[in-house]
């Protein structure tokens, strides 16, 4: 294998979980040099909040490999209002790791567990995302005018849910003087 194709090199290389991995742009760059006229068609069907992307990639109009993925629709995530984008790279990228494209980098991607080839950095986005949310989730709920507000940590937690939109973005003094200052039910 040639290391000095773009495509084995970063940005298109990195480590995730201490391994070597190839996102799903080093996997489309692969491809085309190998195949300039090669094709990808995606379907995409909606069913409920569930977003399915079927993809295929083929040469000469031949199917080398097909590779799905699912996204719910929700609020909340980093790539909010663009869930078909996501399921449809993740499913290129399955179907690119299945026709042998990165495959030696994308063992995890064949593990149903971890969603690594809809796209690493963002993973590696959410991860940081989600240590965010728990510092602010410990903070707000560590909050004695919150707690004696509120009474107990599940009834912050209900309330939070009620929230529209993203509490790490709006930040820990929003999302304080939100709760503070909201209606409550009974």
């Amino acid at each position: 294998m040639n290391n000095t194709k773009p495509y084995m090199q970063a940005p298109y290389m990195m480590k995730l979980k201490g391994k070597d991995y190839m996102i799903v742009a080093g996997r489309l760059l692969w491809f085309r040099d190998a195949h300039p006229n090669g094709a990808i068609e995606t379907d995409t069907l909606a069913v409920g909040d569930v977003i399915l992307v079927k993809a295929k990639v083929t040469v000469g109009g031949q199917t080398l490999a097909t590779g799905c993925a699912t996204v719910r629709e929700g609020k909340g995530t980093s790539w909010s209002g663009r869930e078909i984008e996501k399921a449809e790279t993740a499913a290129i990228g399955r179907a690119l790791a299945h026709a042998g494209y990165g495959t030696q980098f994308a063992l995890e991607d064949m593990d149903e567990g971890d969603y690594l080839a809809d796209s690493p950095i963002e993973s590696q986005q959410s991860q940081s995302h989600d240590d965010a949310k728990g510092q602010l989730w410990n903070s707000l709920r560590n909050n004695k005018d919150i707690l004696k507000r509120y009474n107990h940590q599940n009834h912050i937690a209900n309330a939070l849910k009620q929230y529209d939109g993203d509490v790490v973005d709006a930040g820990y003094d929003a999302i304080y003087h939100w709760l503070m200052n909201r209606e409550m039910s009974s």
